[in-house]
């Protein structure tokens, strides 16, 4: 019991934010977007350095370093990642096609009838030219809408809890001697 009151008193001693910097929670490399109370404009940046509190970032569109206190921010996000958007843009490009395959089916007409006895003449209604241009534009759209979707490349973004957590002082032993333990947690 004596060894675990002694390093419960030790480790209250230790500094949480030289635990933090250590561990940083926010690596470098990492793409944030952040805002700042005073700028309505979410800024998207790479984390370059974290120590405690202080992030060292460097915006996209200035390059420059920015320094600020991680609790002055009023939002922060971090990027899961971008993504391309291929099954969107092939359902676009299919109702794409297939709307402007109909159209042109139905705009074309009922074809005549064929001239003499020939084989290779195919008559089609209207309806018919509409239900296969339709389907072949519909599925040529589809194909060309996957390849555009796929090239616009969209970030996902995670919201980052911005709140200060503090633990209740804890008195341990007996009457005669008093420990106690607190800690400060900036959870992001």
């Amino acid at each position: 019991m004596r060894k675990s009151r002694t390093w419960l008193l030790i480790l209250s001693m230790a500094s949480p934010y030289a635990m933090l910097a250590q561990n940083p929670l926010l690596p470098p490399s990492t793409r944030i977007r952040y805002s700042l109370p005073a700028s309505s404009q979410p800024v998207v940046a790479e984390v370059l350095v974290q120590r405690g509190d202080s992030l060292w970032v460097r915006p996209e569109r200035t390059g420059d370093t920015v320094a600020f206190a991680v609790p002055a921010l009023s939002r922060l996000d971090v990027s899961l990642g971008q993504h391309g958007h291929a099954l969107r843009g092939a359902g676009i490009g299919f109702l794409t096609g297939a709307v402007a395959g109909a159209a042109w089916g139905l705009a074309s007409g009922d074809d005549k009838g064929c001239p003499g006895d020939s084989w290779f003449c195919f008559t089609y209604t209207a309806d018919q030219k509409a239900v296969i241009g339709g389907g072949l534009l519909g599925l040529i759209g589809s194909g060309v809408g996957a390849i555009i979707g796929a090239r616009q490349k969209t970030d996902r973004w995670e919201p980052v809890v911005l709140t200060r957590v503090r633990a209740n002082t804890v008195h341990l032993g007996s009457a005669v001697r008093t420990y106690e333990a607190g800690v400060r947690l900036t959870i992001f």
